[in-house]
């Protein structure tokens, strides 16, 4: 009797912990006399976010509460902690301008901002902070819009806008073509002229202008520790700039322009894609071309196979490649050959994903959605229309997010069949051309 009378006080003071993404993580012991301050230093490394954190009965829990509180039993009873995780939010911007905040468990719409209703250029690309409840939207000219809370209400407000001054703004290619740090308070924009400007964030001041690209720049990536860029353009070159000096080196080899560009900071290795010649894998520190995969080498010609979009596991050294015929195809870096293609696709596959650890990848084109298993078979596909749509991926839960005429999340744990946790439609049905989701381990396609 008194063991059944244990396991029900047990029951009675579970605590649920309710991070930011994702479904059930799992269920943790702890003692009594641990806080809510050491839940959340159990959880698995990799749950970062904010936490809701509430008892049994629905109560929010200071997190310096001790556990022992809230039931009054002797100390060093084990709970058993059940933790969480939630849909979370996620900003989306439309073709008119205006961003709209979406708490994606409760299915509606927390608010909205306005870009300037005097400027007809459309958002390009999004970026939010979390944590301290700013947004950045870039649109396609080159303006950036920072809209931050205030101490006051709490509410964003537009906190400043930043456009160059007395030049045409020749604007930016992709949002592949945008780097930020919030950290840092800094973004490295790539224009359509050549140049990369560097802001200040809280100034709203370019900070430097980076030159020598002869057209317009595709690709950055950005290392903040150690102030190191690489700029890839349609010129055929990359470019790897020194950002306190503005210096920079070039790689050379590509005969075609350069579409993709993957980079491992550690290991000082970089992947590049030519939209014609294939993959090239270089190291930094000696600007050489260690090695070459060309399509030309398989049996579909380079005509065929122009390479769109790329993704690299470094760890286990393959990567993954989506064309304008619709082939994809796996590639092994270290004996340098097409491990398998597929070209069921009937559309061009213009973004791709590699799991970590290399079970599955992920190829999307106008149509559908398509998850493979590491052997090329046919796991899930979702039907759509996905031409101009932002896409969202989070590995870990499976979860699939996609804005385009409306907001669509897609649980595809079951793999036969992706189930639809929700839909949302603005107000005025303009299509959506970007967006953010508040998931610790989001990859934006």
């Amino acid at each position: 009797m008194a063991e059944r009378d244990a396991k029900a006080r047990k029951v009675q003071v579970t605590v649920e912990v309710r991070a930011v993404s994702g479904s059930c993580l799992g269920i943790l012991e702890m003692s009594t006399n641990n806080t809510i301050a050491d839940v959340k230093a159990k959880l698995q490394a990799g749950t970062a976010g904010r936490y809701d954190l509430a008892s049994s009965q629905g109560h929010v829990i200071p997190e310096t509460t001790d556990l022992v509180s809230l039931q009054g039993s002797e100390a060093g009873h084990v709970l058993l902690c059940l933790v969480w995780r939630r849909l979370g939010f996620a900003y989306t911007a439309d073709l008119n301008g205006v961003l709209t905040l979406w708490d994606l468990a409760q299915r509606e719409v927390v608010h909205r901002l306005q870009c300037s209703l005097c400027q007809p250029a459309c958002p390009t690309c999004l970026f939010a902070d979390w944590e301290r409840q700013r947004v950045l939207c870039c649109l396609e000219d080159g303006t950036l819009y920072l809209w931050g809370s205030t101490e006051i209400d709490g509410s964003p407000h537009l906190l400043r806008i930043m456009q160059e001054e007395n030049t045409d703004r020749p604007g930016i290619s992709s949002k592949e073509a945008v780097a930020i740090s919030w950290s840092k308070g800094a973004v490295l924009l790539g224009t359509m002229s050549g140049r990369l400007l560097l802001w200040n964030l809280e100034s709203g001041k370019i900070l430097k202008i980076f030159r020598g690209h002869r057209s317009c720049v595709d690709v950055v990536r950005v290392s903040w520790k150690t102030s190191q860029a690489l700029s890839a353009c349609r010129d055929r070159v990359i470019r790897n700039w020194r950002m306190e000096t503005g210096e920079c080196t070039l790689l050379r080899g590509h005969t075609s322009s350069v579409c993709c560009l993957l980079v491992n900071w550690e290991l000082r290795r970089v992947v590049s894609a030519g939209l014609m010649d294939g993959l090239r894998l270089w190291t930094l520190d000696s600007r050489q071309c260690l090695s070459q995969v060309s399509p030309a080498e398989g049996p579909l010609g380079p005509a065929e196979t122009r390479v769109i979009c790329c993704d690299v596991d470094w760890q286990h050294e393959k990567a993954v490649t989506g064309s304008g015929s619709g082939l994809l195809a796996l590639w092994d870096l270290n004996l340098l050959k097409v491990l398998w293609r597929r070209d069921g696709h009937g559309h061009g596959v213009h973004a791709v994903s590699l799991q970590p650890g290399g079970q599955r990848c992920l190829s999307a084109t106008e149509s559908s959605v398509c998850i493979w298993d590491q052997a090329g078979e046919l796991q899930c596909r979702i039907p759509g229309v996905y031409e101009q749509a932002c896409l969202v991926l989070d590995w870990q839960s499976l979860w699939l997010f996609c804005a385009s005429d409306a907001v669509w999340l897609y649980d595809m744990q079951e793999l036969k069949e992706a189930k639809v946790l929700c839909e949302l439609r603005g107000e005025h049905g303009v299509s959506l051309s970007c967006g953010a989701v508040e998931w610790p381990h989001a990859i934006h396609l």
